[in-house]
């Protein structure tokens, strides 16, 4: 009977309504009193919280499936080309009905974050008094709480507000689910954020941990959200004191497999940079297949590669392909041919960039569209042919600060600063700077150039309202070689598609009379 107990106590540690999650506890697994009681047993207990996030929705590395592609894809900036969740990017009415796959997969990984930080939280305040120490482990455990709660909710609009650890005394007491109100999230992510600002250590940059600056730039984004423009702008001014956060020539921005430069605010590490996180597989869903008309593998086109997402000719449209150096240093928009193999048009040498001809047309989309380099590794991966990275990927960097801080003080009113800021991205791109008056246009225009297909694009066109009008007006692209539809965004958004479906079995959990699913979906 103490085992079976044992199990729901850490199940629930774990996830909220971690039913299917179940697993045989080894006799050596600390106790909760171990665990919990002392500073070292919470600073063990917040290494977990981290290689929870780092391993995330799926055993294995969090990014090594189609996870990130339903958060990355679906924008007025991509194109979809198959794979796993592939429903998530195309609106398919189908797939995202009854809140399956990908929906269900990051309502569960997030909810596991919170009450894995609920526990942090509510036993490291018990000793904080004799031990002001772990009030370090504690700003930590509320910034994830806070950034899982404001993820859930620019996704999902209505999501369940619980700040209760799961502990013996209450693992049996019934839970009131009812839809949280806006005013109530934002007062607790905002709570928990102010308190890791004042909380957490200042020991020297690590943006592969929490810090007071990865706090204030979510803060900023909080703000933006509620329309306080004051409050984005405190925060990032705030950001922008800090010597030590700087942005990198272009060609460093993800041009190595340790992203931990100046411009970084949170990465998340390989397994040879920080925690148990395995290796990655993010290059392979925008790499095509291009030995198919290359004639082999290799690291000059990209090494592996699935083709599964790709930036669109709209995103494209956005350069000034001449000056702007992110076109260039961002994308790939050629393949060479690096060994003649039977099969290729006679005459065919090494070195020829291969072209869009009738005999190849029907596989651009797979073996030749261009794409994005931003997640390419030639410096872990061992060969062509290996598709696992150990590279870093880069959850939050400076220059969307500086968008965040050009925007806020456009809509306040203040041009001169909206164009200092504006600018940061903008020049360093190799652009002459711009002394016009900055719009909400072109905000969402350098937003697209500068931070495309880093997973941010969605919850942005969310926030300002122009989901909808851009999905459907450039979602995707026209396929003038063969008959596949890569338009399908456009025409199957509908306006629900704005918010994603609450889990069905999530909802059968919480009770449907008292929480109902969202609007447009299957109740």
């Amino acid at each position: 009977m103490r085992k079976i107990r044992n199990l729901i106590i850490f199940c629930a540690m774990l996830a909220t309504g971690c039913k299917d999650q179940l697993m045989e506890e080894s006799e050596t697994t600390l106790t909760l009193v171990e665990l919990y009681s002392t500073p070292q047993g919470l600073e063990k207990a917040m290494t977990g919280l981290y290689i929870l996030e780092q391993r995330g929705p799926r055993d294995g590395a969090w990014w090594d499936g189609a996870e990130m592609l339903s958060v990355i894809g679906g924008t007025d900036i991509t194109v979809m080309n198959g794979g796993p969740g592939n429903g998530y990017r195309t609106y398919d009415p189908i797939e995202m009905q009854n809140g399956d796959g990908m929906a269900f997969t990051w309502w569960k990984y997030h909810y596991s974050v919170i009450g894995k930080a609920n526990e942090i939280i509510f036993y490291g305040e018990k000793i904080a008094a004799s031990h002001p120490e772990v009030r370090h482990t504690i700003a930590e455990a509320r910034y994830f709480r806070a950034h899982s709660y404001f993820w859930l909710f620019r996704r999902y609009d209505r999501i369940w507000l619980n700040t209760e650890p799961t502990t013996p005394e209450n693992v049996d007491q019934a839970r009131d689910y009812r839809p949280a109100k806006a005013e109530d999230i934002y007062a607790l992510v905002n709570a928990d954020l102010d308190y890791t600002i004042e909380n957490i250590s200042k020991t020297a940059r690590d943006p592969g941990k929490i810090s007071e600056t990865l706090a204030r730039h979510i803060k900023t984004d909080v703000a933006l959200w509620q329309q306080n423009w004051p409050e984005a702008i405190k925060q990032a001014e705030e950001i922008f004191k800090r010597t030590d956060y700087n942005l990198v020539p272009l060609e460093q921005v993800f041009g190595s497999a340790n992203l931990g430069h100046s411009e970084a605010l949170y990465l998340l590490r390989s397994a040879k940079g920080g925690y148990d996180v395995y290796t990655n597989r993010m290059q392979s869903h925008f790499i095509p297949w291009y030995d198919k008309v290359c004639g082999e593998r290799s690291f000059e086109n990209g090494g592996w590669g699935w083709g599964w997402l790709y930036p669109n000719e709209y995103l494209f449209s956005l350069f000034d392909k001449t000056n702007d150096k992110r076109y260039k240093q961002y994308f790939k928009t050629e393949y060479i041919v690096t060994k003649v193999v039977p099969g290729m048009p006679a005459g065919t040498q090494p070195g020829d960039v291969v072209t869009v001809t009738e005999d190849n047309k029907s596989l651009y989309y797979t073996a030749f569209h261009p794409t994005t380099t931003k997640f390419v590794d030639p410096w872990t991966v061992s060969s062509p042919d290996d598709g696992w990275s150990y590279k870093d990927f880069m959850v939050y960097r400076l220059a969307q600060t500086y968008l965040f801080a050009a925007e806020a003080y456009m809509r306040a009113g203040d041009n001169g600063n909206a164009l200092k800021y504006y600018n940061k991205t903008w020049e360093r791109a190799g652009n002459t700077a711009f002394t016009g008056t900055v719009t909400e246009q072109l905000i969402m225009d350098e937003q697209a150039r500068e931070l495309g297909l880093e997973g941010h694009r969605w919850v942005f066109l969310k926030r300002i309202g122009k989901l909808l009008s851009q999905v459907r007006a450039h979602a995707g692209e026209e396929n003038p070689y063969t008959g596949e539809n890569y338009l399908l965004p456009r025409t199957n958004i509908k306006d629900h598609n704005v918010r994603w479906p609450i889990p069905n079995g999530e909802l059968n959990i919480m009770g449907k009379a008292n929480f109902p699913q969202n609007t447009g979906y299957n109740p």
